[in-house]
C-alpha cells in the first residue's frame, strides 16, 4: 500500500510539474509575441530600408554561421538528464567544451565569408556584432536545455522572458533616442549574458554537482547529438539564407523589405509554437492510446491553426499597405515591401498548417519523415531562391518578392509532405470549406484595416477579431468538440480523450 501511494504521489507530482512547464511555457511565449510586435512597431521607422537591411543580413550570417556551434547538443541534454540527473553537471560542461570553441570559429568564418563576398567594413562589423551574440547565447542555450531536462521549465522560461524583456527594451530605446545602428545588434549580446547568469543562479540552487567530462564523455556528447545536427543545417539553409542571396543578386534595400515582412510573419509564430507544443504531449499519449482519438485530435489541431491563421493572413494578403505604412510610420522606402507582406501572408497559412502537421508527426514516431522532406526542402531551395531573387529583381526591380515566393514554394513542399505522413483521417477535404467560411469571417477585419487611418487599425483591430470569434461560431467553423481541446490547453487535463 505504501509503494503504491508513493507511485500515485510520483504521478500525481510529475502532473503538476508538467502543468506548471507548459503554462510558464505558453506565458513565456506570449510576452516573447508581445515583445517581438513592440520592436517591429519602432525598428523599421528608425533603420529605414537600408538600416533594416543591413540588420537582417547580418542577422542571416549570425544564423547560419552560428550553426557551427549548435552539434545538437541541446537536444542530447533534454533526452539524457532526465535519465540521469547526476550527470547534468558534467554534460553541461562537455557541451560548453564543444560548443563553445566552434562558436569562435564560426565568427572567423563568417568574417571571412563576408569579406570575400566584399562587403565594406560597416556591414563587416555588424555581422561580428551578430556572431558574438550567438557565442554568447551558446552558454545561455545550453544552461537552458539543462534546466528543461530537469524538468524545470521555470528557470529556462524566465530566462527567456529576462533575455527578451532587455534585448527588445534596449532596441526599442535605441530606436527613440536615435542611437547607433549597431547598438541594435549589440542588445541581445548584454541581454543574453544576464539571462544566462541568472538560469546558472537557477542551476546552481538545484544541487547540481559541476565535474570536468573526461574525452570519452565529450566524444559521446558529440556523437549523441549528429543525427540532430542535420535538421538545424537544412532549416538555415532553407530558411535562414535568404538575406544572403538577396544581398548578392539584388539590393540591400531589397534585403531591409524582406526582413520587414519576415519579422511582421515571425510575430505571428508563437502563436503555431505555443499551441503545439501544449497539444504535443497529449497527442503522443492519444497515439499509442487510440488511433481514432489521435486522428480526431491532430485533425482539430490542423482545423484550430487554420482558424487562428485566417485573420492574419486575409489582412496581410489584402491589407499589405496599411501594414507597412503603420510599421514603418510612412516611410517611402518601405513602399515596395507590400508585394513581399502579401506574398508572405499565404506563406504563414502554410507555416501554421506545417507545424500542425509536424507535431503530429512527432507525435506519431515518423521522425525519419521529417528529416527526408527537410533534406529535400534544403535541397531545391538553393536554386528555386537564386532563381526567383534573380527573375523578380530584373522583371520588377524586387528581389525580396522572389524570396518571399521561395518561402512559401519551400513551406508548400513541407505541408505536402507532412500531411501525406499522417495517418489516414487527419487531414480531409472539410479543411478546405473551414479555410472557406474563416476567409468569409475575416471580411469585416479586412475591410475595416483597409479603411481606417493606419494608426488607428491595431485600436479597431480588436473589436473585428471579436467579431471574427463570432461568425467563425457561426459558420460553423468551430466543432463543439474544440472547446475539450482548449480546454486541455488552457487547464492541461492531458489526459482526456478528444473522441
Amino acid at each position: 500500500m505504501e509503494a503504491s501511494g508513493a507511485g500515485a504521489a510520483t504521478v500525481l507530482t510529475r502532473s503538476l510539474r508538467a502543468v506548471k512547464n507548459v503554462t510558464t511555457t505558453m506565458i513565456s511565449q506570449l510576452l516573447s509575441w508581445l515583445l517581438a510586435f513592440a520592436v517591429i512597431l519602432f525598428l523599421p521607422h528608425y533603420a529605414g530600408a537600408d538600416g533594416l537591411g543591413k540588420i537582417t543580413l547580418a542577422g542571416s550570417f549570425a544564423s547560419v554561421f552560428g550553426l557551427l556551434s549548435y552539434m545538437g547538443s541541446n537536444m542530447v541534454l533534454m533526452r539524457d538528464i532526465p535519465r540521469d540527473t547526476a550527470s547534468a553537471g558534467r554534460l553541461v560542461v562537455a557541451s560548453l567544451l564543444v560548443r563553445v570553441p566552434l562558436a569562435v570559429v564560426g565568427i572567423g568564418l563568417g568574417l571571412a565569408t563576408g569579406g570575400l563576398f566584399g562587403y565594406g567594413h560597416e556591414l563587416l562589423f555588424l555581422i561580428a556584432i551578430g556572431l558574438v551574440g550567438v557565442a554568447v547565447g551558446v552558454v545561455g542555450d545550453t544552461i537552458s536545455s539543462a534546466a528543461r531536462g530537469l524538468e524545470d521549465f521555470t528557470i529556462a522560461n524566465a530566462g527567456s522572458v529576462i533575455d527578451k524583456v532587455l534585448s527588445s527594451g534596449l532596441i526599442i530605446l535605441v530606436c527613440i533616442y536615435h542611437g547607433p545602428i549597431w547598438y541594435i545588434l549589440a542588445a541581445p549580446v548584454f541581454s543574453s549574458i544576464f539571462s544566462s547568469a541568472y538560469m546558472f543562479r537557477g542551476l546552481s540552487r538545484a544541487d547540481i554537482v559541476w565535474s570536468m567530462p573526461d574525452l570519452t564523455a565529450v566524444k559521446a556528447l558529440v556523437l549523441s547529438g549528429l543525427p540532430f545536427v542535420s535538421a538545424g543545417i537544412f532549416v538555415a539553409i532553407y530558411g535562414k539564407s535568404d538575406p544572403i542571396f538577396l544581398s548578392k543578386l539584388s539590393t540591400i534595400q531589397s534585403v531591409g523589405w524582406y526582413g520587414l515582412a519576415n519579422r511582421l510573419a515571425g510575430t505571428a509564430m508563437a502563436l503555431p509554437s505555443i499551441v503545439c507544443s501544449a497539444m504535443l504531449p497529449p497527442l503522443s499519449a492519444l497515439f499509442r492510446e487510440s488511433r481514432a482519438g489521435f486522428i480526431d485530435g491532430a485533425a482539430r489541431l490542423i482545423n484550430l491553426m487554420i482558424i487562428c491563421c485566417i485573420p492574419i493572413s486575409a489582412t496581410m494578403i489584402f491589407c499589405p499597405l496599411p501594414l507597412v505604412t503603420l510599421l514603418s510610420h510612412h516611410t517611402a522606402s518601405f513602399l515596395p515591401a507590400t508585394g513581399v507582406v502579401r506574398v508572405y501572408g499565404l506563406a504563414v497559412l502554410f507555416w501554421f498548417v506545417s507545424q500542425a502537421a509536424f507535431t503530429g508527426i512527432v507525435a506519431s514516431d515518423e521522425h525519419k519523415v521529417i528529416a527526408g522532406s527537410m533534406g529535400i526542402a534544403a535541397l531545391i531551395s538553393v536554386p528555386i531562391t537564386a532563381g526567383l531573387i534573380y527573375l523578380t529583381q530584373h522583371t520588377m526591380a524586387n528581389g525580396a518578392i522572389g524570396a518571399a515566393w521561395s518561402d512559401l514554394i519551400v513551406e508548400a513542399f513541407l505541408v505536402v509532405c507532412y500531411c501525406r505522413a499522417l495517418p489516414a483521417g487527419v487531414v480531409s477535404k472539410s479543411m478546405i470549406g473551414v479555410t472557406a467560411r474563416a476567409l468569409i469571417a475575416a471580411v469585416p477585419l479586412v475591410v475595416v484595416v483597409n479603411l481606417v487611418p493606419s494608426n488607428m487599425a491595431l485600436i479597431c483591430a480588436v473589436p473585428c477579431m471579436a467579431a471574427y470569434a463570432v461568425l467563425c461560431i457561426t459558420l460553423k467553423c468551430v466543432h463543439p468538440q474544440d472547446t475539450v481541446l482548449l480546454g486541455r490547453l488552457i487547464g492541461g487535463k492531458f489526459g482526456v480523450k478528444l473522441t
